[in-house]
This record gives structure tokens, sequence and C-alpha cells, in this order.
């Protein structure tokens, strides 16, 4: 061949290979960044969703709550409080909101009125000071002046229970006593459409810790909790809960439209490198370099790259 042919051949496959891999190169950046945009979508609709699932379990949490903080209110603004008048006010707010398993008043935190009294009779006359479970919840709420969440506990009747203290005090702020309230747990998940997957996102519902106490698992397992897991404060009276969330499927781009899209991305590049290439080279180097493009796309000509989605 003389040197004349085999220096133009030459160009033209090295041109021809230069473009074919300027073309892989500029596909893949833009199929990277549009694969980002959608990532970072999908990432935006989860955080939208947690935040409304959250904003769900504020309100049962709350609504439960403004009962018991209209007991405190009550017992302390009465003129006259009988036994039977008390016990008639716990049977109307324990009828009025099933999640309420029972409710406590506690003078001076002595529980002297409890509802419902059937399965609560052993209850009467307990003193919280003396039950180092019961004491901390109710000296936090006394110390801060507001109601406080604490739990979840096992119940003695089966399942779990979170409960509220909240304080009462006299118009000379002199302190009355306290209301305790057990809410069933799993009546308040189930309110809050926690119980199940929903939209393809599974959750997880932490308890802050009281003073010297170690968080609680309030839903979930710990140890099944994703290192990039959502996670969202819930406001809860006296403290806070925290709400983690993660999908099901993970936090996986579309790789159906990347990998189509790249290969998508090849064709250009061989359209241009065989129109500009010999037919020697399109038989020979123009074959092994097609190979390598699609060992590309497969993982394997470069097994260092990485897209970082967030």
């Amino acid at each position: 061949m003389p040197a004349t042919l085999a220096s133009g051949w030459l160009r033209h496959a090295v041109f021809a290979v230069l473009s074919f891999i300027a073309g892989i190169c500029i596909a893949e950046a833009l199929i990277a960044a549009h694969v980002g945009r959608l990532s970072q979508r999908e990432h935006q609709a989860v955080v939208n969703q947690v935040a409304s699932t959250r904003s769900r379990l504020e309100t049962v949490v709350s609504t439960t709550m403004a009962q018991s903080q209209g007991l405190a209110a009550f017992v302390v603004s009465a003129d006259s409080l009988t036994p039977q008048r008390i016990e008639s006010v716990l049977r109307t707010v324990c009828s009025s909101n099933p999640m309420i398993r029972n409710i406590g008043v506690a003078p001076d935190n002595v529980v002297r009125h409890v509802c419902p009294q059937q399965r609560n009779q052993a209850v009467l006359g307990f003193r919280y000071e003396d039950s180092p479970e019961q004491w901390p919840g109710v000296k936090r709420a006394m110390e801060l002046r507001h109601a406080v969440v604490t739990g979840p506990v096992d119940l003695v009747q089966g399942g779990r229970a979170i409960v509220s203290r909240t304080p009462a005090y006299r118009p000379d702020s002199s302190y009355w006593g306290v209301i305790s309230m057990v809410m069933e747990l799993r009546s308040l998940l189930a309110q809050a459409d926690l119980l199940t997957v929903s939209d393809g996102v599974r959750y997880w519902l932490i308890g802050d810790p009281l003073p010297g106490d170690e968080a609680r698992m309030i839903m979930g397992d710990a140890a099944t909790v994703p290192e990039s897991a959502l996670r969202m404060k819930v406001a809860v009276p006296g403290g806070a809960w925290t709400l983690v969330a993660y999908p099901v499927a993970g936090w996986t781009p579309p790789w159906t439209l990347f990998w189509l899209s790249h290969a998508l991305g090849v064709c250009p590049g061989n359209r241009l490198s065989r129109r500009l290439a010999p037919a020697e080279f399109d038989a020979h180097v123009h074959g092994k370099w097609t190979h390598l493009a699609f060992q590309r796309l497969a993982g394997f000509a470069n097994p260092g790259f990485q897209l970082r989605l967030f």
C-alpha cells in the first residue's frame, strides 16, 4: 500500500474513532444530567408524600391531646367537683374517641378517678411518685408545665400504647394534679395511615427519649432502617418524634431509560464513524470499538464509573 494511501487511511480511522468516542461522551453527559433531574423529581415527590403523612400524624395526636387538655381545664375551673360529675365527664370523653384506652385523674399525683372503671379499679390510689417507670414522665410534665407524650408502653391487656401526661394548675398557678391518657398505638397509627405501605413508601417512627433514657422505636425495627432514609421531625407535646421513610424500591434512577438512552447515544457516533471510515477500517477497527462501546454500556470498560444522585 502506498505511503500516501496508508497515511490517508490512518487519518480517516483516527478521526472516525475520535468522533465515535466524542459522541458517546456527549451522550453520556446529557443522559446523566437528565437521569439526575428525574431522580431529584422522584426524591421531591417522596418528600411531599412524607410531609403529608407527618401532617396527618400530628393532627391525630393533637386532636386527642386537646381532649386531655380540656379535662385539665375542667377539673380546676369547675365550682363543685363531685366524683359522679368527674366520672360522667370521663365517660363522655372515653366514648368519643375509640383510640383512648383509659384516662386517669390524679389530684396531687394520686389516681382518684379512672375510666373505664370496670378494667381499672386496681389503679385507684396509685401514686406516680412510687413508680420508677411512670414518674419521669409526670415529673417532666410538671417541670415544663404542659403536656408530655411518652411511650410506647406494653399494655397488660395486650398491645402497646402512647401515654400523655397533662398537668393541671389552679388559677393561682399552684399545682393541682395530672391527667393521664393512654392511647392505643395501633389505632393511632391506623388513623395516620401508617400501618401499610402507601404509594411505595415504607415508614418507621422513633420516639425521642426522656432525659437519661434511650430513644424508642414506636413503629418498625431500627435494624431495618436504611442509612439513606428520609427523616422528618413530628411535633408532639413535650418533644418530637422522628418519622423515617424510604421508597420500597430504593432511591433508584429509571435504569431502563438510562440504558436505552445510552444505546441510542451510540447510534449517532456509530453512523458518523462508518461514514468517515474506509471499508477496511469498517471491517476491522470499527468493529472492535463498537464492541468496546457496548462493554462500556454494561459497565465493564470503566468499573470506576459512578452516578451520584444526591
